[in-house]
């Protein structure tokens, strides 16, 4: 459900909760430079783990352990990793609030993800409290699907990293569950051998590919286009169930009358989004 409803920001939240175990403090200080797109393991072979130029990887230091961690990327999370560059390559500078019209500069060490009036969500408010911002968006996020669903649990987004966490435990025990969560010793990250000696990273590398094997239904409720190039402006306070009532009813050949009492909208809101009977034209649809 929050992968259907999310939009791509939250898509991009849900996802590096799940794949990365990250909580808020890591996604506000992701870097750009602690992605590794399409390129091999160059330490694969040592890790007995099969990998290729298709790989994606985030690697960093965790903040709060100093624990080094690495974890390859889903396919679409590599989708909101490359959308994510995008949004932030084109953010040049700060359209609202205090410092508006600042220029933003993107080097390879910035942060990647920004909210989109252009501020780090490590920005602190003006009172000196942490950035609530990536909470609010979860929080938004939830209460979009509990219009649909009232019964949809309302759950705090460190919830993602445990819920990783105890899958991967539960297949692969609590050493694997350890280096995926970054817990454990800190190792100096400019001599790896250690890390690579000590930790079966190449076994945590498997372990999340069966973890997004596992967690395919939530895959299978992505929309057709998770990360559109142009982020639509405006739009519609339709739930998607009200949305999707619309378009399958018109499928149907219902009339426009029909389908606003029962989706609980105006006729013009279904002249706006219905879709036409397989082999009618839309004026074949009675109103």
């Amino acid at each position: 459900m929050l992968n259907e409803y999310a939009t791509p920001i939250e898509r991009a939240f849900l996802l590096l909760g799940l794949n990365c175990g990250f909580k808020q403090a890591e996604i506000a200080t992701l870097r750009a430079n602690e992605l590794y797109l399409h390129e091999a393991h160059p330490h694969a072979k040592r890790l007995g783990f099969n990998s290729s130029e298709l790989d994606c990887f985030i690697k960093r230091v965790r903040l709060k352990t100093g624990v080094y961690g690495e974890h390859p990327l889903w396919q679409l999370s590599v989708r909101a990793m490359e959308w994510a560059m995008d949004r932030r390559m084109a953010q040049r500078t700060i359209t609202s609030g205090e410092g508006k019209g600042k220029r933003i500069p993107f080097e390879p060490d910035s942060y990647l993800l920004h909210s989109e009036s252009g501020h780090p969500y490590t920005r602190r408010t003006k009172a000196g409290h942490r950035n609530s911002r990536i909470a609010n968006r979860w929080n938004a996020l939830t209460s979009r699907v509990q219009k649909d669903r009232p019964d949809f649990r309302r759950l705090s987004h460190s919830k993602l990293r445990k819920t990783g966490g105890n899958l991967i435990r539960q297949k692969f025990g609590g050493e694997i569950m350890a280096i995926y969560l970054c817990h454990g010793r800190v190792v100096a990250t400019d001599d790896l051998a250690e890390v690579y000696s000590n930790r079966p990273f190449g076994k945590m590398f498997e372990a999340l590919r069966w973890l997004e094997d596992h967690l395919q239904p939530m895959f299978d409720a992505t929309p057709a286009d998770p990360f559109p190039a142009v982020r639509k402006k405006g739009g519609t306070n339709m739930t998607r169930r009200q949305l999707k009532t619309i378009r399958e009813m018109s499928r149907n050949g219902a009339s426009v009358a029909e389908i606003a009492r029962k989706a609980k909208v105006s006729r013009m809101t279904v002249y706006r989004h219905r879709k036409p009977p397989s082999g009618s034209s839309p004026s074949s649809i009675g109103s």
